[in-house]
């Protein structure tokens, strides 16, 4: 449990930071990069070994750490974006009711049992998709903003399905922190394409602008690897199902950033998106029966 309730704290502070990054107007573009060069070598450090991972495994091992990479660098670009222009606490949603598929997926993939409560929660986990997401009246980009949300809650949902089958199929005990440092240089590799495209732009900061980026962007990294391991080491314990872990770590994270975010940001949403948060939770919990 307390590996669990460790992985919560640290993913809900990955939207909450971002939102700070936008506040303080620092590169997105240098913050990720550096983030994921500091999880490669943490993965380096923790597991004792040097990469590469497909020289123990085979070259199938090496397509899994390319997808995986890709996965994590595009998805932190994409819950950076989202949490500055909708809200941290909107992202931080979407991005964990999106357990709706890796739960789903589950009763499929690796013999969890099926409830009509989880049922029901899949279903409820789609309505307050759509409630959080359906215009109220704003100003249209501020509507079209809103489009984004879907797509956090369909790269997550992949992103946590991806993980787990990995974590099921491929990995022990001894590989954790090989498999993830692998994965996480590959996103390094994948995440400097954007300041690469951009170079002219970022040479433009300030020395002390690239340098709160850099420090920030090592900070984020260390956060990250040690939520991301948290809830591998949680979902490799014995006893515990995929279908139960999952809607417990989502409800957790949305319930202390949305907290995060209103106490440091005094973020505010309409009625009709509290109401889709309201029903997002109760889905979490009914997943979690």
């Amino acid at each position: 449990m307390i590996f669990l309730l460790l992985a919560i704290v640290c993913s809900a502070a990955i939207p909450v930071l971002f939102k700070a990054l936008g506040r303080w107007d620092l590169d997105v573009r240098l913050v990720v990069p550096l983030n994921y060069f500091v999880c490669a070598v943490c993965g380096a450090v923790f597991s004792g070994q040097l990469y590469w991972y497909p020289a123990q495994s085979g070259g199938f091992m090496l397509s899994l750490t390319v997808a995986q990479g890709g996965l994590l660098a595009g998805n932190l670009f994409l819950l950076a974006y989202t949490s500055q222009r909708v809200s941290v606490a909107l992202a931080a949603f979407a991005s964990r009711v999106s357990v709706a598929v890796p739960t789903a997926a589950a009763f499929f993939l690796f013999d969890d049992r099926f409830t009509t409560s989880k049922g029901l929660g899949i279903g409820l986990a789609l309505v307050a998709l759509y409630l959080v997401t359906v215009p109220t009246g704003q100003q249209p980009q501020r509507v079209r903003s809103r489009a984004l949300l879907p797509m956090v809650f369909v790269s997550y949902g992949l992103h946590f399905l991806f993980f787990k089958y990995v974590q099921e199929i491929y990995l022990t005990e001894q590989t954790h922190h090989l498999y993830l440092g692998q994965s996480f240089l590959f996103a390094f590799f994948l995440s400097i394409v954007p300041l690469l495209l951009s170079s002219s732009d970022a040479t433009q900061a300030t020395v002390s602008s690239r340098a709160r980026s850099m420090g920030w962007g090592v900070l984020l990294g260390i956060n990250n690897y040690v939520a991301v391991f948290l809830f591998m080491k949680t979902l490799s314990l014995p006893g515990w199902e995929s279908s139960a872990i999952f809607p417990l770590f989502s409800f957790g994270v949305v319930l202390l950033s949305s907290v995060a975010a209103a106490v440091l940001f005094v973020e505010r949403l309409h009625r009709l998106q509290l109401v889709g948060l309201a029903v997002g939770l109760v889905s979490v919990v009914l997943l979690n029966q």
